[in-house]
């Protein structure tokens, strides 16, 4: 059975939801990029610069998924260590 009011499953759920918001950031970034290609080709197809926005976007895109897929646990037990220092204050 599970316990939703335990420790564990509130971290668990904490993770899902920041997995979901990364999905969905990463899905309008692709779209948004699309749209981007689409418009600058058809508006100034000599002059390329809907990259300048992938590039920018990305790299933040690219630090989500470091922080949320890849160490995911990293953020939240420094989290818990600050806040065990500081209910010993």
């Amino acid at each position: 059975m599970v316990d939703y009011e335990s420790k564990e499953y509130k971290k668990a759920e904490q993770r899902v939801e920041s997995k979901i918001r990364f999905y969905k950031h990463l899905s309008i970034y692709i779209i948004v990029n699309i749209l981007l290609l689409a418009i600058n080709y058809f508006t100034s197809p000599g002059t390329w610069w809907f990259y300048w926005v992938s590039i920018i976007w990305g790299i933040f895109v690219v630090i989500e998924f470091i922080k949320v897929i890849l160490f995911p646990k990293k953020g939240s037990e420094w989290k818990e260590k600050e806040i065990e220092k500081e209910l010993k204050k």
